[in-house]
Formats: C-alpha cells, sequence, structure tokens
C-alpha cells in the first residue's frame, strides 16, 4: 500500500503517482538555470556532446548538497536499454537448473 508514501510525501495526480518534496522557490529558480546553463543547445559541436561518450542518450541530473549540479551519465531507467546491453541475467530461456547439456 502507498498509504504511508501518501502521506509523508506530496504527490502528483499522474498515474503512476511521482512523489516529490518541495523547495523554497529561490532554490528552484537556480536550479532551473544551472540546467538550462549545462544543457544549453546553444554550445560549439565538441560541448554538446553528451559527456561520457553516449551520443544520442538522455541524461541524468542530481543536484548535489542541494545545488551543485552533476551529470549522473546516460538515463538508463525505463525509457528502454540501450544497444549493447541485455535486461536481467540467465543468458537465455529454459537452461537455468535442467542439469547437464
Amino acid at each position: 500500500s502507498f498509504n504511508l508514501l501518501d502521506q509523508r510525501f506530496t504527490f502528483t495526480t499522474a498515474k503512476p503517482k511521482l512523489y516529490f518534496q518541495p523547495v523554497a522557490a529561490d532554490l528552484a529558480r537556480d536550479r532551473r538555470r544551472a540546467l538550462a546553463q549545462t544543457t544549453s543547445r546553444d554550445w560549439d559541436e565538441v560541448r554538446r556532446r553528451p559527456l561520457g561518450g553516449v551520443d544520442g542518450q538522455l541524461r541524468r541530473y542530481t543536484f548535489e548538497d542541494g545545488v551543485t549540479l552533476v551529470d549522473g551519465g546516460p538515463d538508463r531507467g525505463s525509457f528502454g536499454v540501450p544497444n549493447g546491453y541485455l535486461r536481467g541475467g540467465g543468458g537465455g530461456r529454459g537452461r537455468r537448473g535442467r542439469g547437464r547439456w
């Protein structure tokens, strides 16, 4: 049940719910400014490339100590798995626990 989360955090009305903690308006403004500067489309071609050399991937950003923007690398969330990465383990169907080949 999500009742405990509902009691402790603010959440959206979207489904699934997104839980968050509100921040002060000036901190939110500073964070938006930092994101705009870090993800600027006005950069030259070299600087526009994603950090880490994963071209074309969504990036994951976070704020260290509440204010310092940190590039957390490529986002490998629920948007899909990049080419060359497999989900889960096992390496194939029906082989685990079947004894010898």
